[in-house]
């Protein structure tokens, strides 16, 4: 932890302002900042409805009004396809989903001469594993970063924590907008005190004014009115002032409730408008119908004053303490009311000295004892809410704009010390790391209703062949990535794969079936040890991927019945496909003895095999290498690391290792050439060239990126991309293997040509490789900083 220091906190407001209820409008001169001639904004923007949309369509225009030499743009996030009707201050949009477009705008901003980016940061409004596609635009990012952090843990995950690291990493002085937030970033996330700017929740400029002066706009003139605002969801607690109005309004029959706002967009999506029907029901089963009003509208800044000068009583009721900042409880503090809240942490140091009152959460006695309270004592009442507007006068637009202002000028100035290297735009042929974007419009082509067909006649599905459950297993895996990564269309696909999978368990046999007709009958009782192998891959990246409730709860079902008898196979590549399901499945209950248990037993097997066939020239765990070579080795490093085994992992990264230095061409090139079908290696006898298939290059690039994950050694990560590149035309033909036209994988590669059917073990391998390594590079793999 770093020594307590002091935090940069901007002075109280000491200005002259002209009360003209125009919220950004200040009578001083604007200060000169020469050297910030264009600033991007990059958060949700109005017309979205969310409160980051609100927080940073304000920010942009208080800094246009308080810097007018300085041009500002926008560059909103949209979490639908047909996007918003934004004002012309938008110059890009960014797709949330696609990370593509990510790296797209950070090409935007480098070539358009922006001079300072301020980023607005919550994990949910950017794509990827909490967030993380916006690391991709950060990095490749020429100017100065300002983030502005709207949500600060205090113990998060670790996928949280990294990406939040990375962020801060990425980002030249960061922006908190209470005391505790600074606070956790020294001591929870070892920031330097020296990075952080204290900067208030800026707040529109209102005269104090008597709540009575706007009471008649809404009806209820002579009433007195509690208020709640903001989108509705389950954890603003509503439901606990609706329980204390009995008790209230038998001692005030007068008062009225208004909550204003209408259903989160996204809670509207997933359960429709069942929060808000809850609370009418309440109302009505309290007796208090007649005293609450619901206004089911996102309402403009004008009407949210309004709506906050007629209110006698302002009430958050938030359910979660863990609220860094809040919105709706600066509007309302800086308007000069009376506040009622529960003690969420920025309530608390926002209504600290009486500037407010503060009741347990979730207690509506505790709620209308304190409203009786400050109804019955008006002098109690009205010095709070000087007090409150006060301190409200650091906060509004145009003070809130300076400061921001200045911290982008101390971010300007620090970064002149560090020397950059000019951005230079490149096509993606000049950026051989580049990954491709994903395109799913083969694999969707190749799936009816039953699952994935097994194969195609060039790109046309062949309805004679069927279906196999080893090629739905693997398509269900690359659904679980596909969720991991936030895609669309995830669940719907793993959907209907799983729903495969389940069908093909044979519960008399407690095995998996493989072979299905395309009239949907099984063509054995039981299927191959590697099928059931791979079954339980597959059912363990749900398990330890999935966060769709209905996905983990099958999956795991099946995973128990399926277990045991992958303990009866005696296919290592079997044990191999199982170990690394059951690693998967392990990494979220960790407290499963039994499954425990089948791992030591399968990777001591393993373990064996390796000692029994090794020899200093043969580096290999039986007498010749087949296919999916890669996953045997990749599976003993993970049960190495896990178990833990020393032993173990120091055979698995020691037989990985002699792996890819056999797959590498001997030539300068030094491209990935895997073990070839026709013959494939025995050991002491020739090894086959040819067909090189794409589960070889699959299984070698998820081999390799998790010995760098339990490693570090960079060797790993170049090995992940050399295996990679086979798909693109790094190969002993120099032909694309992948067709972007079409999202699918060709079938292999001849001696003289690739095979043009692209069924779907190739697209898959082809998708699992890449969604893998996509995860690694936004969640696993960068640890460094910005090039300097």
């Amino acid at each position: 932890m770093f020594p307590k220091r002091e935090i940069y906190q901007f002075p109280q407001y000491s200005g002259n302002l002209d009360f003209r209820n125009e919220m950004f409008i200040m009578a001083t001169t604007p200060p000169n900042y020469p050297g910030l001639n264009r600033i991007a904004f990059i958060g949700n923007y109005l017309p979205r409805q969310c409160g980051i949309a609100t927080f940073t369509t304000d920010l942009c225009e208080a800094i246009a009004i308080a810097s007018p030499d300085t041009t500002c743009i926008a560059l909103p996030v949209n979490d639908i396809e047909s996007g918003y009707a934004y004002p012309a201050r938008v110059r890009f949009e960014l797709t949330e989903k696609d990370i593509d477009s990510y790296r797209r705008a950070a090409d935007f901003l480098n070539i358009n001469n922006v001079d300072l980016v301020c980023l607005q940061f919550e994990y949910g409004i950017f794509g990827g594993r909490v967030g993380s596609h916006i690391l991709a635009l950060l990095r490749e990012l020429r100017m100065p970063i300002v983030t502005t952090l709207h949500t600060i843990l205090r113990e998060p995950d670790a996928d949280q924590r990294r990406v939040f690291n990375q962020v801060a990493a990425l980002s030249d002085r960061l922006v908190v907008m209470s005391h505790r937030g600074a606070d956790f970033l020294q001591e929870i996330y070892q920031i330097e005190p020296d990075k952080i700017d204290f900067i208030p929740h800026g707040i529109p400029d209102v005269p104090f004014v008597d709540p009575s002066f706007h009471k008649d706009m809404f009806g209820v003139e002579g009433k007195t009115v509690l208020l709640s605002f903001g989108l509705l969801s389950p954890s603003k607690g509503i439901e606990t002032v609706i329980a204390a109005l009995p008790a209230i309004l038998a001692r005030y029959p007068d008062v009225v409730y208004i909550v204003v706002g209408e259903t989160h967009p996204h809670v509207k999506r997933h359960d429709g408008e069942s929060y808000r029907l809850s609370l009418q029901w309440l109302a009505q089963e309290k007796g208090v119908e007649g005293n609450v009003i619901f206004y089911n509208r996102f309402v403009s800044l004008e009407e949210l004053i309004e709506f906050i000068s007629a209110a006698d009583i302002y009430i958050t009721p938030y359910l979660n303490v863990q609220q860094i900042t809040s919105g709706t409880l600066a509007y309302t503090l800086g308007a000069g009311k009376a506040i009622i809240s529960t003690p969420y942490w920025y309530a608390e140091e926002m209504l600290a000295e009486e500037r407010g009152a503060l009741v347990p959460f979730n207690d509506p006695a505790a709620l209308a004892d304190q409203v009786i309270d400050l109804l019955a004592n008006e002098a109690k009442r009205h010095a709070m809410r000087k007090r409150a507007y006060m301190f409200g006068r650091a906060m509004i637009w145009p003070e809130v704009a300076h400061r921001y202002m200045e911290s982008f000028e101390r971010a300007r100035t620090e970064r002149r010390s560090f020397a950059r290297p000019g951005f230079i735009v490149k096509s993606l042929d000049q950026r051989p790391g580049e990954l491709p974007p994903l395109k799913l419009d083969h694999l969707r082509h190749i799936t009816d209703e039953t699952g994935i067909f097994q194969h195609a006649l060039f790109t046309v599905p062949n309805y004679e062949e069927g279906y196999t459950t080893d090629d739905n297993a693997r398509a269900l895996m690359v659904g679980a990535l596909l969720e991991e990564l936030g895609n669309g269309e995830a669940v719907e696909l793993a959907s209907r794969y799983l729903a495969f999978v389940w069908y093909a368990f044979n519960p008399k046999t407690g095995r998996f079936r493989n072979f299905m007709d395309y009239q949907r009958q099984w063509l054995e009782e039981q299927g191959s040890d590697d099928s059931h192998g791979r079954a339980l891959w597959a059912l363990g990246a749900v398990l330890g991927r999935s966060n769709t409730p209905s996905l983990p709860s099958l999956a795991g079902r099946l995973f128990e019945k399926a277990l045991p008898a992958i303990l009866e196979t005696t296919s290592p590549r079997a044990w191999a496909f199982a170990l690394i399901g059951i690693h998967a499945y392990l990494l979220r209950f960790a407290g499963d003895r039994r499954a425990s248990q089948v791992r030591e037993e399968l990777a001591g097997r393993l373990l064996t095999l390796y000692q029994q066939n090794r020899t200093n020239e043969w580096r290999w765990y039986e007498g010749n290498l087949t296919y999916c070579n890669a996953a045997l080795p990749h599976a003993l490093i993970m049960c190495g690391k896990w178990i833990p085994n020393n032993e173990m992992m120091d055979a698995g990264l020691e037989s990985l290792r002699w792996l890819a230095d056999l797959q590498r061409a001997t030539n300068d090139a030094g491209h990935f050439v895997p073990i070839g079908s026709n013959g494939f290696y025995p050991k002491d006898g020739p090894r086959a060239r040819f067909d090189q298939q794409p589960v070889e290059a699959q299984a070698m690039v998820s081999a390799c990126l998790e010995a760098y994950r339990l490693t570090n050694d960079d060797y790993w990560r170049k090995e992940s991309r050399r295996a990679f590149e086979w798909f693109l035309g790094r190969n002993d033909l120099s032909l694309s293997i992948y067709d972007p036209t079409t999202g699918g994988c060709r079938d292999g590669l001849h001696s003289d040509r690739p095979n043009e059917n692209q069924g779907a073990e190739s697209t898959l391998a082809f998708l699992q490789s890449l969604l893998e390594l996509r995860l690694a590079e936004n969640t696993l793999l960068s640890t460094e900083a910005r090039t300097q």
